[in-house]
Formats: structure tokens, sequence, C-alpha cells
């Protein structure tokens, strides 16, 4: 697995020197290049597995043929998920985390009516 994006940001952020606004864009071309780089390996890998599950495929299955697909099918499904649990899961916990600030934020703790009386809730 390709290193992690804080590793990515130390990197690149540590040989920076300017302004602030200028590092900020020279880090913003960095690493989308960074995400270029591991899309294209990503896809490269996958058009190499599937190219060669296709070509099991189509040759003649033995024990041996159908060793390689099933092992050619396991390393694709297994790119799948390594990159579903590794972005899927950083994007649920980082969207629980948003929603759960939101609803912090929204909650009425006490309501005030026109005679200055406050009503709060109890237990919360």
């Amino acid at each position: 697995m390709e290193e992690s994006f804080d590793d990515e940001v130390n990197r690149l952020s540590s040989s920076m020197d300017g302004e602030f606004l200028g590092r900020l864009d020279r880090l913003k071309i960095d690493l989308m290049k960074w995400v270029d780089e591991i899309c294209h390996k990503r896809n490269e890998l996958k058009k190499n597995l599937t190219e060669k599950f296709e070509e099991l495929i189509q040759a003649k299955v033995d024990d041996e043929g159908l060793a390689q697909m099933i092992d050619t099918k396991i390393q694709l499904n297994l790119e799948v998920r390594a990159n579903w649990l590794q972005v899927g899961d950083k994007n649920t916990k980082f969207f629980h985390n948003v929603a759960t600030s939101w609803r912090r934020r929204n909650f009425i703790r006490c309501l005030e009516d026109e005679f200055g009386r406050e009503t709060c809730e109890e237990g919360k």
C-alpha cells in the first residue's frame, strides 16, 4: 500500500520555503500529482490483473489454470477491498465527526419565553 497522506504532506512540506500561501499552492499541486500517481498505479495493476484473468478464461482450463484464475480474482478483489477499507473508513469517520459536531451545535439546551423564563429539558 502507498504511504499515508500524513506522511506525504510532511515529506512535501518539509522541503518548502517561502510565504505561507505560496507553500500551500505548491503543496496542493504536489498532492494532486501524488494522487494521480497512486491512481495510475492502481489502474495499471487492475488492468494487468484483468487482462491476466481474461487470458486465463480463454485458455484451456485445467487444475493449474483454475488455480491461477482463482488467485487472480482474489488479487482483484483484495485490491478493491483494501482501497475501500482505507478510503471508505476514513470518509465514514470524517462524516460521522462532522454530523456529530452539527448535532452538538444545533442542540437547543433551553428555551426562553416572552417573559424571560427559561425552560430546560431534564436529564440532558
